[in-house]
Formats: C-alpha cells, sequence, structure tokens
C-alpha cells in the first residue's frame, strides 16, 4: 500500500501533479508520511545509523548541488525559477528519501547527555507552533522573500552561510513565540480553572 501510494503521489505527482499533491502541501500527502511514519514505528526496518546518515548527508548535497545547476542552466536559457524547485518539492521522491532517513537516524539514536536531553524536551513541544508560525501564507513569503531576501543570495557566494543562519534565526524566533503563546495559554487555562472551581 506504502508503494503505491509513494507511486502515485510521489514519483509520479511531484512532476505532474494529476492527483493534486500540491508539491507536498496538501492533506493526502500528510496521509502518506503517516503511514510511512507508522510503517518504521511498527517494523523499523533499518537500524545502521552510520549508513542511514551517510545516505541522508549524499541526498542532501545532491538536492543542493541539484539545485544549483537546474537554476544556473535556467538562468542561460532563460527559465529562471521555472524548474529550480523541481527536486525541492515536499513530495519529491529524493527529498522524502532524505527526510526518512533523517527520521530514521534520529528514532534509533540513544541519547545519553542530560543536558542534551533537557535542550530536547525543551525545543521538542515547540518545534510544531514554528512549522505553523513560519508557513502561515500570511508570513511564507514575507520571511524569505522580503525580510531575508534569500533570492537575492542565489548566485552568491555565501549562499550556503546565509541559508543556515536564516534557518537558525527563524526557528529560534518562531520558538520563542510559540513559547510565549505556550505561556499565555497555561496561564489562561490555571485562571480558568480556579474560576470554574470557585462555581
Amino acid at each position: 500500500m506504502i508503494l503505491i501510494l509513494v507511486g502515485v503521489f510521489s514519483v509520479y505527482s511531484f512532476g505532474n501533479d494529476t492527483f493534486h499533491a500540491d508539491k507536498g502541501y496538501s492533506p493526502i500527502w500528510f496521509i502518506v508520511l503517516y503511514f510511512i511514519g507508522g510503517y518504521i514505528r511498527i517494523f523499523n526496518p533499518f537500524d545502521e545509523n552510520k549508513k542511514i546518515l551517510l545516505g541522508y548527508i549524499f541526498l542532501s548535497l545532491f538536492l543542493f548541488i541539484t539545485r544549483i545547476v537546474i537554476y544556473n542552466i535556467g538562468s542561460y536559457l532563460g527559465l529562471a525559477d521555472k524548474h529550480e524547485e523541481l527536486f525541492y518539492a515536499y513530495n519529491s521522491p529524493i527529498v522524502l528519501l532524505a527526510s526518512v532517513a533523517l527520521f530514521l537516524f534520529f528514532s534509533n539514536t540513544v541519547v545519553s547527555s542530560l543536558w542534551l536531553i533537557r535542550l530536547i524536551n525543551f525545543f521538542a513541544p515547540l518545534t510544531f507552533g514554528v512549522y505553523l508560525i513560519h508557513e502561515h501564507f500570511l508570513i511564507r513569503d514575507l520571511l524569505w522573500k522580503n525580510w531575508l531576501n534569500v533570492p537575492a543570495f542565489h548566485n552568491s557566494n555565501y549562499f550556503f552561510l546565509h541559508y543556515i543562519i536564516s534557518v537558525v534565526i527563524v526557528f529560534v524566533i518562531c520558538a520563542i513565540i510559540e513559547k510565549g503563546r505556550q505561556k499565555i495559554f497555561s496561564v489562561g487555562e490555571s485562571i480558568y480553572q480556579r474560576i470554574s472551581n470557585k462555581k
């Protein structure tokens, strides 16, 4: 079933969106990912972390290099911005393989350091909020195109450095916002509980 779903909504759909996978933004793709995650949780077919990590690094480098090559060819042919995102779509087979490899690597990793466990436990509840904030349709284009001005660095020697710094800044700021939201909601919930108990 998973092979059929990946074949239809990834291998076939990332270049030809007949089934409305919408580059991995559709609810259909989240359902496919849910099934893949469920399969890994039950069976976990790969447990060789070194090979998994090497696979992830190779796929990530492949994505990075192909984007530069496609962008330069597109610029030369006057087709810039038309195909450079092809391999970067969320439902791209390469992105899927890389994300599964990264997921497997961390699911097979045993953390024994106490400070690292505390750090993970602090940020883990914030990550979904980070995703919702920076991917909001009113924020996404402003963030990447205007505030961080990512397109201006496509041909820059500082592209990779700008890329890393941008991701860290976005994550930290969104995590702070989400932490503040959680605190406000927690206070609001405690006030509501006190009012309800008095009644």
